[in-house]
């Protein structure tokens, strides 16, 4: 909150806009997402640097890391499903941005959409979704209306794919990293096994040994 002359209290955006202008707002804003990488997806903003995300009207952040999965719901069936590891539950992948085969056979024998929505399963959290047909009048497939939903979702889903893949990159970038100490480590207790072996260290003095090199770890 800032202080507006002494005369009250205003957010942010307020403060801007009355001081400087509406332009000089969106300046600032431009260059907070520069310095920020972030990058929109429809709903969905990405904080590349920080390698959170937020989907609108939530304002919660979550990390890449944390998501499992993701889900585009098309009356009940998965019409696109991926996951960290890549898994596709459904069907087989037709593509890389994980298209369910046989999918649209199945829709093309309705008219009528009741459930369109995108589920997103977050790890320890409850799942995000982003909904834009259920509990609602149903809407024609040939309707304005769906191809907007349509288009809507599958500008999220390309983002939900970037989160999937810098979560899948950081794995393995982690997992490079750790594997040269865990073969630094087994080579330290092959040496201590070799020792016991030789009978030159005891059998306590190798399970001691062997306690601290773990502990190191």
């Amino acid at each position: 909150m800032f202080d507006n002359d002494n005369r009250e209290w205003l957010c942010e955006k307020c403060y801007y806009i009355i001081k400087f202008g509406e332009q000089k707002w969106k300046e600032v804003l431009e260059v907070r997402e520069k310095m920020n990488n972030k990058k929109k997806y429809g709903r969905l903003s990405l904080f590349m640097k920080e390698k959170q995300f937020v989907c609108w009207p939530w304002l919660e952040r979550h990390s890449f890391d944390d998501v499992i999965s993701y889900e585009l719901i098309d009356n009940g069936a998965a019409e696109r499903s991926g996951s960290i590891g890549g898994a596709i539950v459904g069907g087989a992948i037709a593509g890389s941005t994980g298209a369910i085969i046989g999918y649209d056979a199945a829709r093309k024998s309705k008219s009528i959409c009741t459930e369109y929505r995108i589920v997103i399963r977050i790890r320890g959290k409850a799942p995000v979704i982003i909904g834009y047909i259920g509990g609602e009048p149903s809407v024609p497939y040939d309707s304005i209306q769906f191809r907007q939903y349509r288009k809507e979702a599958l500008e999220i889903i390309e983002g939900i794919e970037v989160i999937l893949e810098e979560a899948r990159k950081d794995r393995e970038k982690a997992l490079e990293e750790s594997t040269p100490a865990m073969n630094s480590l087994a080579d330290e207790i092959i040496k201590l096994k070799s020792l016991f072996d030789q009978g030159i260290i005891s059998e306590d003095e190798f399970n001691k040994g062997k306690s601290k090199l773990l502990e190191k770890q």
